[in-house]
């Protein structure tokens, strides 16, 4: 552990003291188990927040929302502002999600829905925590402790100002060959995903992050600005979805958002017995 934590901190002062963005420097040797700390602490690094997103999805059903989102290390909390879940709220703990449909007849809540976490209303690649540090719904740290994974090398990749150094590494999953550019310069973070597809074999999926620093006291954490993701087949690529994320503010207090107001005997459709119940019934604890 120790050893583990001593090039950790080698790697993070060669990227603040010996690279700065343009330089062509290649990252010292890393293992296996120092670079899975390093990308754990990238996932712990901003334990909350609030801000705004976009996202949009060019293929498929063509989803387009702009929502409100808050989190905490167990909490999540989604708005939608528009799309074809406007009006509605997703408030998600550790056990149970609610859905609230928050538009207003009479001042009584039209809409209220309750299921478990094992069936998420929120889908891990609409939640904007997830964009770049999870693979297949697992963090990214977990599915490569728990799966293969090899470090085939170092790359510069071009950025806005420049170069940036990331290790390499790839792993393997029902989809096909994910190589992940994991950047020490931006946190530990990927800032690229390439799926090479077992099927179609002639198609990959690219996947592009964009991170914005901030300043939490002594440390510095990274959060998502904007995600692309495309579909690349032989001689052309197509986007298929985009998220941005706006008016971000880290270590945000959220308590006030999973405060509800409801009469006990509200009923609530419990999506797990397939039957409603009264509020007071269902263990909600904010």
């Amino acid at each position: 552990m120790k050893n583990k934590r001593v090039v950790l901190i080698l790697v993070f002062f060669h990227v603040l003291v010996g690279y700065t963005e343009g330089n062509e420097e290649v990252l010292p040797p890393i293992d296996e188990e120092t670079l899975i700390a390093g990308l754990k602490h990238a996932e712990s690094s901003i334990p909350s927040g609030r801000g705004r997103l976009h996202f949009h999805e060019r293929g498929g059903n063509g989803l387009e929302f702009d929502a409100v989102f808050a989190f905490d290390s167990y909490r999540a909390y989604y708005h939608y502002l528009s799309g074809m879940l406007e009006g509605k709220k997703l408030l998600l703990n550790r056990r149970l999600q609610l859905c609230l449909d928050v538009t207003v007849r009479e001042n009584k809540i039209v809409g209220l829905a309750v299921s478990h976490t094992d069936s998420l209303l929120v889908p891990p690649d609409l939640d904007v925590r997830n964009w770049g540090m999870w693979i297949l719904g697992t963090p990214m740290s977990q599915y490569l402790k728990e799966h293969k994974m090899r470090i085939v090398g170092c790359e510069s990749l071009k950025i806005e100002r420049g170069k940036l150094p990331c290790y390499i590494v790839e792993t393997e999953s029902y989809l096909g060959t994910h190589r992940l550019w994991i950047a020490p310069g931006k946190g530990f973070r990927p800032v690229k995903e390439e799926i090479r597809l077992k099927k179609p074999k002639n198609e990959r999926w690219e996947k592009r992050f964009i991170y914005t620093e901030f300043k939490l006291g002594k440390r510095t954490g990274w959060f998502l600005r904007k995600g692309i993701w495309d579909i690349v087949y032989p001689g052309r690529k197509v986007a298929l979805r985009e998220i941005e994320v706006k008016d971000f503010q880290p270590n945000a207090d959220i308590s006030d958002l999973f405060q509800l107001d409801l009469d006990p005997e509200t009923p609530v459709w419990d999506e797990s017995l397939s039957k409603v119940r009264p509020f007071k019934e269902i263990g909600w604890e904010p």
